[in-house]
């Protein structure tokens, strides 16, 4: 479970503590959390390239096997919300050449076929009439399923998802293990704010946004900051700097 730490109280007790107060934080011995964010930094890393791997092999796979738009308009475009069902190539579009207001679900799942079910029986009546259909479309749809799944067999999709899915427990585990460290020092004080803000806007490390309160409350903290966090935090720091210049 993720922890919530609200950015706004972080950095007002930051930004509002006297200066002088630092060298007392910088003075405890932080090698705890250096280990914990070279950890998570490199766990930040090796889910990137999981996330890479994985990106590249569903991609190998034909067309109709990847998730994608679920519509079919009549100039041949797929459009509409990406689905993570097979495509059936076997749909024509609509015989409404320049009507762009038409399409046809050519990406079901087993909720279209229900909702169906109980469109068909409401609105036509003939409940057998509509179970009937009902069947033939989940024997339909269970037929491009199974070779949707044989395609991702193909490329070791199964296996790329479990190592994505372990690379990102790790990532958070040791983002979690940030927060709840014990220690004080202005390593660990500045590492938990960073590790909160990637939490809260869930993007790569170098696009965390600090803010201007945020970047406030790093720079009073940087002169006591070292190693790779020192590094990391002066890093962002330099980029919402430029940003903000642009």
């Amino acid at each position: 479970m993720k922890t919530h730490i609200s950015r706004r109280s972080l950095a007002a007790g930051l930004a509002l503590a006297p200066i002088a107060g630092l060298p007392a934080l910088a003075g405890e011995s932080g090698p705890t959390v250096a280990n914990l964010w070279d950890d998570w930094r490199a766990f930040i890393a090796d889910y990137l390239d999981a996330t890479a791997k994985r990106d590249a092999a569903e991609k190998a796979m034909p067309f109709w096997a990847q998730p994608g738009p679920g519509n079919l308009y009549s100039d041949g475009s797929y459009r509409g919300e990406i689905i993570y069902a097979p495509l059936d190539i076997t749909i024509p579009p609509p015989d409404r050449p320049g009507d762009l207001s038409i399409s046809r679900r050519v990406r079901s799942t087993l909720a279209d076929c229900r909702r169906d079910l109980e469109f068909r029986t409401k609105i036509f009546g003939g409940e057998a009439a509509a179970k009937k259909a009902y069947r033939a479309q989940l024997r339909k749809l269970a037929r491009v399923r199974m070779a949707q799944r044989a395609e991702m067999r193909k490329v070791g999709l199964p296996e790329l998802d479990q190592a994505q899915d372990l690379a990102m427990n790790r990532m958070s585990d040791a983002a979690t293990a940030i927060l709840e460290c014990p220690s004080v020092c202005a390593n660990a004080v500045a590492a938990k704010i960073i590790v909160a803000l990637w939490y809260e806007v869930d993007v790569s490390f170098e696009r965390i946004p600090l803010g201007y309160y945020i970047t406030y409350a790093l720079k009073a903290l940087q002169p006591q900051l070292t190693g790779r966090i020192r590094a990391d935090v002066g890093f962002l720091i330099n980029r919402t700097d430029e940003d903000e210049e642009a």
